[in-house]
């Protein structure tokens, strides 16, 4: 993330527990929802630095309302 100050930060975390049972399909749609679940917490945390071309998340709080 971009620091007040303008510098970039970089964060290591522990790496992400992708252990499943699942086969397949199955397995590589867990996978990727973990993976952009901790996508989501930062994008909520510096949603001013997020910009996204195309509707990644069609569901939920960043859907639009079509009215």
């Amino acid at each position: 993330y971009r620091r007040p100050d303008g510098k970039i930060a970089i964060v290591f975390e522990e790496e992400l527990d992708v252990k499943t049972s699942n086969e397949g399909d199955e397995k590589l749609k867990h996978v990727t929802q973990i993976c952009n679940d901790k996508l989501q917490t930062y994008v909520e945390k510096y949603p001013e630095q997020w910009m996204w071309v195309h509707r990644r998340w069609k569901k939920g709080k960043f859907k639009k309302n079509a009215n």
